[in-house]
């Protein structure tokens, strides 16, 4: 596959020697690091073998005369060992998954050290997707009743045992999925929440239930305890909310969660536990999704903030004090649609993908060599996720494209 620079351009304080990194969130709602990926391009082709990324190689002797050869990046030029700063990787595969696919999840559901993929097709009708033989193999999670239709869902760990549970929103209903010891995910508690919900996810707590954090259809956010004839709560948050992921914001060991008002032009994180504190920064115009990331290392969790009206991604730093701070952004050509982030080339800094209608775009983190985004593939996304499927230490990037689930792997 062949790349060429990206069109996007950077802005704010953060200048040309910093570029951005971010991390996925978990099944059980925590922000981590990961591990892999792809790169740049330059216009002219390494001189030997099947060359194709441009003036990328990883050994001088492979550069044709007159070519201006950067060696940090193996490309498909590579000598097949993953050092600092290099990536090399497959172009995108069918992921096996159902067509139409909607929205998708990948964690680690059953603890086994690889991951799996949660998805929702345009009809409503969920699949759980464990990697077989590293292959995904959906698996269709029966519903009650049978025609019923899933509006969205969430995966966390609900009752406190330390394995995720998937969490569907059908009608106004709240049904929680779990699993027996084959794997087979099957209704085991429901609870009536009196509202439509559009979005939803699970606020964890340690060795102890979880609270579900619902956005009801007109933007409004709840959270709701999953125990019989529960309540939801309002949070004076917004009216025009989305949910973002469940993060250790502060001090204390209490989970909060991170939201962003479309409305307002403002991302929030609101304490857990009491859901009366609240936390907020303007950024860019008209976010719609929020991701956790470390952006420095530091341990401390920051966020990024897709701006669909400002076509912009906002770089929002955390103290872990319990302040935020707008540090940087990064505008596109077309609004971002997706967003996730890992270690991308090795060099123990996570980087993120943003994906816009048109192109997915790596932007490598602080320790990279290149700092501006470069493209990592011609065609969209509307979702982005990783996942590791293999017993292989590494991760495949997956992405959502025209309703179809695709991974670009890592080749050794």
């Amino acid at each position: 596959m062949a790349s060429r620079q990206s069109r996007s351009r950077r802005g704010g304080v953060l200048g040309s020697a910093r570029a951005m990194a971010s991390c996925r969130i978990d099944l059980v709602g925590m922000a981590r690091a990961c591990a892999l990926l792809s790169l740049p391009a330059a216009p002219m082709a390494c001189f030997s073998g099947d060359a194709t990324i441009g003036s990328i190689c990883a050994e001088a002797r492979e550069c044709g005369p007159d070519q201006q050869c950067r060696h940090e990046l193996c490309g498909r030029c590579g000598n097949g060992l993953h050092e600092p700063f290099e990536v090399c990787y497959a172009d995108a595969a069918d992921a096996g998954a159902p067509p139409s696919v909607q929205r998708f999840r990948s964690g680690d559901l059953d603890r086994n050290a690889r991951d799996e993929v949660v998805m929702l097709d345009s009809n409503g009708v969920l699949y759980h997707a464990p990697a077989v033989g590293g292959v995904l193999d959906p698996r269709l999670i029966a519903v009650v009743p049978v025609d019923a239709v899933v509006a969205t869902f969430a995966t966390g760990d609900v009752d406190g045992d330390s394995v995720a549970e998937i969490v569907a929103a059908i009608g106004m209903r709240v049904v929680v999925f779990t699993a027996d010891a084959e794997g087979v995910f099957a209704p085991s508690f429901e609870l009536d929440v009196g509202r439509v919900i559009a979005e939803m996810t699970v606020v964890p707590a340690l060795e102890a239930m979880a609270t579900i954090a619902l956005v009801d259809e007109d933007g409004s956010l709840f959270v709701v305890d999953p125990v019989a004839d529960a309540v939801p709560r309002a949070v004076e948050v917004g009216t025009a909310v989305h949910l973002g992921p469940a993060v250790y914001f502060d001090e204390d060991e209490i989970v909060d969660l991170a939201v962003v008002d479309e409305r307002q032009n403002r991302m929030a994180v609101v304490r857990g536990g009491a859901w009366n504190s609240i936390t907020r920064v303007d950024v860019g115009r008209g976010p719609f999704a929020v991701l956790a990331y470390d952006r420095d290392g530091d341990g401390q969790t920051d966020f990024l903030t897709l701006d669909r009206f400002g076509r912009t991604a906002t770089l929002v730093a955390a103290d872990g004090k319990g302040d935020l701070r707008v540090i940087d952004s990064l505008a596109f050509d077309t609004p971002p649609v997706a967003a996730t982030a890992f270690d991308a080339d090795f060099d123990g800094v996570v980087d993120v993908f943003v994906a816009t209608a048109d192109a997915i775009e790596l932007w490598r983190g602080e320790g990279g060599r290149n700092p501006d985004s470069v493209l990592f593939a011609g065609t969209g996304a509307s979702a982005l996720g990783v996942g590791r499927f293999s017993a292989a230490p590494v991760l495949d990037l997956v992405a959502l494209v025209d309703g179809e689930l695709q991974r670009h792997e890592v080749v050794p």
